[in-house]
C-alpha cells in the first residue's frame, strides 16, 4: 500500500469534543506532513507520547524533526513503513489504539 500525503488542519476532534459531544479517543481524518500545524498535530503529538514515542517535553502543535522521528518509530514498531509522515495506514492504526 502506499500512503499519499496532504496537509490538514481539521480533525473531528479537539480536546475530546465533538460537536459537543465527548468522546473517548482522538479520530485522525487528514493526514499530516512536515509544517503542519494546529490542534491535529497536538493531539498526534499527545497520543505518540502515551505511546512512548514523542519526547519533547510539550505539545508544540508543529509538525517538525522531532515529530517526524516519534512518527517513524512508531512506524517501524508498528510494521508500517518508516515514512515520517501519517497518512492512510498510519492514521487507520492510530484510530485502533
Amino acid at each position: 500500500d502506499t500512503e499519499v500525503y496532504t496537509d490538514g488542519e481539521d480533525l473531528k476532534v479537539v480536546d475530546g469534543e465533538v460537536l459537543g459531544e465527548k468522546i473517548d479517543k482522538p479520530q485522525f481524518n487528514q493526514d499530516t506532513t512536515v509544517g503542519t500545524t494546529g490542534d491535529q498535530v497536538k493531539i498526534l503529538q499527545q497520543k505518540l507520547r502515551e505511546l512512548g514515542y514523542f519526547i519533547h517535553p510539550t505539545n508544540t502543535g508543529y509538525f517538525g524533526k522531532v515529530t517526524t522521528e516519534a512518527v517513524r518509530a512508531f512506524q517501524t514498531a508498528k510494521g508500517l513503513p518508516a515514512v515520517g509522515n501519517v497518512g492512510p495506514l498510519t492514521r487507520a492504526l492510530l484510530n485502533s489504539l
